[in-house]
């Protein structure tokens, strides 16, 4: 089983990927553009090639509260 973790925020967001019990990838993504939609974009972009390239089977997110 892999899990992709996600503690999103929306000026860095930390990325972290296990399979079974081992952590196999992590990092923090920074988006810093002036404009929220462009930088929630950036992050979405690069959540989503994380996602294809390890194919979790699970995804975990930090509970946000606005």
């Amino acid at each position: 089983m892999k899990i992709l973790s996600i503690d999103a925020s929306t000026k860095s967001t930390g990325i972290a990927i296990f399979e079974e019990e081992k952590l196999i990838h992590y990092e923090c993504i920074q988006a810093n553009d002036f404009n929220l939609f462009s930088r929630i974009w950036k992050m979405v972009e690069k959540i989503h090639s994380l996602y294809y390239k390890y194919l979790p089977t699970n995804v975990i997110l930090e509970d946000v509260l606005p």
